[in-house]
């Protein structure tokens, strides 16, 4: 993925941004998904990325940290957590 449009699908998903980081508002939790040769890498529980124009790094709710290049970024998924508001089964 290209910077830019990382940081457009990154607005458009309800990330806040302070400069470089965006962060997700409570009550919701995402999904980035990695290029993985034919597979996909799926990181959940992403809470706040900090990108640059050739990595970015991946925040988890656990403080995990993992640093990959942007053109491996396939996909950003955003949904409610499971105990959030207006969260039904």
């Amino acid at each position: 993925m290209i910077h830019k449009n990382l940081l457009d699908i990154l607005a458009r998903q309800g990330f806040t941004r302070d400069n470089e980081h965006f962060q997700l508002p409570n009550g919701q939790t995402s999904s980035v998904y990695l290029a993985y040769g034919d597979e996909s890498l799926i990181l959940d529980k992403v809470a706040g990325l900090e990108v640059t124009p050739e990595i970015a790094v991946l925040i988890t709710q656990r403080r995990e940290r993992y640093a990959v290049e942007l053109s491996e970024i396939r996909c950003v998924r955003v949904t409610p957590e499971a105990t959030g508001p207006g969260y039904r089964t």
